[in-house]
C-alpha cells in the first residue's frame, strides 16, 4: 500500500479538525445560550409542569429546581418553597421560556415531564396543619406561606443542596438524591434530629419517591466551591475636557467564552465597608464579587452565587449581601471564606407572587433605621395592556423590618417602577413606566407622613382609600421611557452637585438627571429634571457613591432601552471646579419662574425673553395605555373624553407660553422669568439658549411639573 505524504496527511487532519470545529460552532449557535448556561445546582424560578396530562402553570410559584446528579444535567427535581414539597421530577430537563431567557411573555419556565415523569404530586402542602389537615387555608389559595410552614433557605456543599425547612417551629433538613438501590429513581433524605414533637408528613408513593433519614448537618458547614475561576480586567479610564470622566470596567467573559456559558446583565450592586470590593447581581440570577476598586488598576471578578430568581436589588448590611429576588429577600453567606455563598438564607419570604411574567421586584434600599424597601411591579398582560390576576403585593411599595420578620405595604398603585430611592429623612421615591392608568413615565416622591400613598394604578390600589398622590415630576417618553432608581447625593460626594440633591436614573434613555425640586404646601414636592452631561455605554439602572466621592452606575438591556451595550458598570469622576453648564435650582412663585445656573451668564442673552421657549400640556390619566398631550389653555373636551375610551398617544397638542420679562440677578447666575400666563401644568418644557460670560454655549431643556404656583395677589 502506498502511504500518503506527511504534508498531505497533516492537511487532511487539519481540515477534519476545522470541519469539526465549524460543526461544533454551528451547533452552539443553533442552541439557545440559556440551554447551555450553568445556573448552578439550585435554580429558582416560577415553574410550570404537566400533571395528569394537563399543563399546570403554577406547579411552583417559588420553585427551586435541583439537579441530584451533576453528571446528569437533565435529571431534575422541582421543590415548591411555599408548600415545602417536591412536586415532580423527570430525566428530560427543562424549557426556559420566560422573559430573561427565551424572552417570551405570558408563559412560564417548564419542567419537561410530559413524556417521562419520575413522580408527580398535587399542589397541596406536604405537612399537615395543627388540625391534621392538608387543606390550603391561605388567604389566597395557591399563594404565600402557610401558618405552620416556613422555607428557611438552603445550604450548598459542592453541587449538593440541602434545604432548610421549618414545620410547626421545628427545624428540618432535607435533600433529594438518586436512589442507589433502584436505578432511575430518586429518594428524599430527611434530618429530623431537631424535631421534638410529632409531625405529619403526606405519604408519598414509594415507587415514585422513596423517603429515608440520616444526619445532614455535615453539609451545613460550608463545603467545596464551584466557581474557583477569577477574571482580571483592566479598567479603561475616561479622558476629556468636560466636567465628567467616565471609566469603563470590562465585564468577565460571557457565553461561549465563559466557563459558565452565561450572560452578565448587571441589575444592582453595593460596596463592602472596605470600599475595595463590591457585590453585583445579575438579572439571570448570579452574584459576582468585584475587587481592586481602591487602586483601580487591575480589577478582579469572581462568581459568588447563582440560581437566584431574577434579582433586581442588592444591599450589603453588616457585611452580609442581601438580594431582592422575585420570591423574596435572601442573605448570601460565605461559611468557609472561599468567596462563594454556601448558605442561601431566607431573610424575608412573605411577598406574594403569581405566575405572571411581569412581576419584577425592583431595588433594595435601607433607611436610617435599617428598614429595607423594594417595589413590586403589577402583573401586566402580554402586550402591556391591562393586568392578569392581582393579589395583595402587586403594584406595592414594600418595607421589611431590620430583622426581616415583618413586611409592610407603604404605598400602592404602581405599575412598573423600575427602581426606587430612600432619602435621608425617610422620603421614598420610585420611577414609573407608562401604561394603564399611568399617562407617562414619572418620578414618585412621598414622605414618611404621607405613607401609605396611592400612586395611580387603580387595579393595584389594594383597597387604599386615598386620593391619587401626584408625582414630583412627569416625564415625556423621549426623556424617560423606562425609569431606573433614584439616589440622594451624600456628604463628600464628588459629582458637582450639592449634598442631599436628588438624582434620577433613566434605564430607557441611559441617562442621569439632576432633579430640580421645590417644596410646596402640605408636604408636597414639585419640580423638573435636567440631563447631566454624562455619556454611558449601557443603561442607567442602579447607582451608588463610592467613599472616594465617585459615582458608579450599572445597567443592562432586558426590556426597552437605547443602551449601546447589553450590560456595563462604569465609574463617573467629576473634574473639580468645572461648571456643568446647567441649572442647579428652579422655583415657581406667582407668575415668576426662577432658574439659577452654576456659572455666570452673558447678560444680553440671559435678559432676552426670546432666549427661552416654553410650552406646556396635560395628560389624561385613565384606563387606557398612556396618554397623548392635551391643551391646558384651550381644552378639547371631546378629545379628553375619547382618551378615556381609546388610546390617545397620537394626540399631541400643547400650548406656547410667553416670557415677557427676563431679569438677571447681581450674581449673574440667577434668571427670573416673568410669565403672565403661568398656571399649574402636568408638563412644562423649558428650552433655553444662553452663553456663559466666558463664551460657553448653554443649550438645554428642563422638563417640569407645576402643581401650584403659590400665586401672589393680582
Amino acid at each position: 500500500m502506498k502511504l500518503l505524504p506527511i504534508s498531505l496527511l497533516l492537511s487532511l487532519l487539519l481540515s477534519l479538525f476545522s470541519l469539526r470545529a465549524q460543526n461544533q460552532n454551528l451547533q452552539e449557535s443553533e442552541t439557545p445560550w440559556y440551554q447551555l448556561a450553568d445556573f448552578g445546582p439550585a435554580h429558582i424560578q416560577t415553574w410550570g409542569d404537566f400533571y395528569e396530562g394537563q399543563y399546570r402553570s403554577d406547579a411552583a410559584l417559588k420553585g427551586i429546581l435541583l439537579r441530584p446528579n451533576s453528571d446528569k444535567p437533565n435529571l431534575v427535581a422541582l421543590f415548591n418553597a411555599e408548600t415545602l414539597q417536591f412536586i415532580t421530577a423527570t430525566p428530560n430537563g427543562v424549557s426556559l421560556d420566560n422573559t430573561p431567557f427565551a424572552g417570551t411573555h405570558g408563559t412560564q419556565n417548564k419542567i419537561q415531564n410530559r413524556e417521562q415523569v419520575l413522580f408527580n404530586t398535587t399542589a397541596a402542602p406536604a405537612w399537615a396543619n395543627a388540625k391534621g389537615s392538608y387543606e390550603d387555608t391561605r388567604k389566597h389559595p395557591g399563594h404565600g406561606n402557610f401558618d405552620h410552614l416556613r422555607f428557611q433557605g438552603f445550604y450548598r456543599h459542592g453541587n449538593q443542596i440541602v434545604l432548610h425547612l421549618s414545620v410547626h417551629g421545628s427545624s428540618i433538613l432535607t435533600m433529594i438524591e438518586e436512589d442507589p438501590d433502584q436505578e432511575g429513581s430518586l429518594r428524599q433524605v430527611f434530618d429530623f434530629s431537631e424535631v421534638k414533637d410529632p409531625l405529619q408528613l403526606k405519604r408519598q408513593d414509594p415507587k415514585n419517591l422513596k423517603v429515608t433519614t440520616r444526619n445532614l448537618k455535615k453539609y451545613t458547614k460550608g463545603g467545596p466551591g464551584l466557581y474557583a475561576e477569577t477574571f482580571e480586567v483592566t479598567p479603561q479610564l475616561g479622558v476629556g475636557s468636560g466636567p465628567y470622566l467616565v471609566d469603563h470596567i470590562p465585564l468577565p467573559p460571557t457565553l461561549n467564552k465563559s466557563p459558565y456559558r452565561n450572560k452578565i446583565r448587571l441589575s444592582d450592586f453595593d460596596f463592602f465597608s472596605d470600599q475595595d470590593r463590591a457585590a453585583l447581581c445579575t438579572w439571570d440570577g448570579d452574584v459576582w464579587l468585584l475587587s481592586g476598586l481602591r487602586e483601580f488598576k487591575t480589577l478582579t471578578w469572581k462568581r459568588y452565587a447563582s440560581g437566584l430568581f431574577e434579582p433586581l436589588g442588592l444591599k450589603i448590611v453588616n457585611e452580609i449581601i442581601h438580594v431582592n429576588a422575585r420570591d423574596g429577600i435572601w442573605q448570601l453567606i460565605d461559611l468557609n471564606e472561599d468567596d462563594e455563598a454556601d448558605h442561601y438564607k431566607v431573610f424575608n419570604y412573605d411577598v406574594l407572587i403569581t405566575d405572571n411574567f411581569h412581576e419584577f421586584s425592583f431595588g433594595l434600599e435601607t433607611d436610617s433605621k435599617k428598614n429595607f424597601y423594594f417595589a413590586k411591579a403589577s402583573p401586566v398582560r402580554a402586550g402591556g395592556r391591562n393586568f392578569d390576576k392581582i393579589i395583595d403585593h402587586n403594584g406595592a411599595f414594600l418595607k421589611v423590618s431590620p430583622d426581616g420578620s415583618q413586611l409592610e405595604v407603604v404605598a400602592t398603585g404602581l405599575r412598573a417602577p423600575g427602581g426606587i430611592g430612600v432619602g435621608p429623612n425617610g422620603e421614598l421615591t420610585s420611577g414609573e413606566n407608562e401604561g394603564t392608568w399611568q399617562p407617562c413615565c414619572k418620578i414618585n416622591y412621598f414622605s414618611v407622613e404621607q405613607r401609605p400613598a396611592f400612586l395611580g394604578t387603580e387595579q393595584t390600589r389594594q383597597g387604599l382609600e386615598k386620593t391619587f398622590h401626584e408625582p414630583l415630576c412627569y416625564l415625556p417618553m423621549k426623556v424617560d421611557n423606562s425609569g431606573g432608581s433614584q439616589l440622594w447625593v451624600p456628604a463628600g460626594a464628588k459629582i458637582g452637585l450639592f449634598e442631599n440633591e436628588l438624582i434620577h436614573l433613566s434605564y430607557g434613555q441611559s441617562a442621569l438627571y439632576r432633579v430640580l425640586s421645590q417644596k410646596i404646601s402640605n408636604g408636597r414636592v414639585q419640580g423638573g429634571v435636567i440631563k447631566l452631561p454624562i455619556q454611558l455605554s449601557s443603561s442607567a439602572q442602579r447607582a451608588a457613591f463610592h467613599q472616594d466621592g465617585s459615582l458608579y452606575v450599572c445597567g443592562m438591556r432586558g426590556w426597552q432601552t437605547n443602551a449601546a451595550s447589553e450590560a456595563g458598570i462604569q465609574r463617573i469622576r467629576y473634574q473639580e471646579k468645572q461648571s456643568l453648564g446647567i441649572p442647579e435650582f428652579m422655583s415657581v412663585k406667582g407668575r415668576q419662574l426662577t432658574l439659577r445656573y452654576d456659572c455666570e451668564l452673558d447678560e444680553e442673552l440671559a435678559t432676552d425673553p426670546s432666549s427661552y421657549a416654553i410650552k406646556r400640556w396635560k395628560y389624561i390619566r385613565g384606563p387606557q395605555y398612556g396618554s397623548g398631550h392635551f391643551s391646558i389653555d384651550h381644552p378639547n373636551l371631546s378629545a379628553e373624553q375619547n382618551a378615556l375610551k381609546q388610546e390617545s398617544k397620537s394626540h399631541l397638542e400643547d400650548d406656547e407660553v410667553k416670557v415677557t420679562i427676563a431679569t438677571l440677578s447681581n450674581d449673574k447666575k440667577t434668571v427670573t422669568l416673568t410669565i403672565p400666563s403661568l398656571v399649574p401644568a402636568q408638563q412644562m418644557q423649558i428650552d433655553y439658549d444662553l452663553e456663559s460670560t466666558i463664551g460657553d454655549v448653554l443649550i438645554g431643556t428642563i422638563y417640569s411639573t407645576i402643581h401650584e404656583t403659590e400665586r401672589t395677589s393680582e
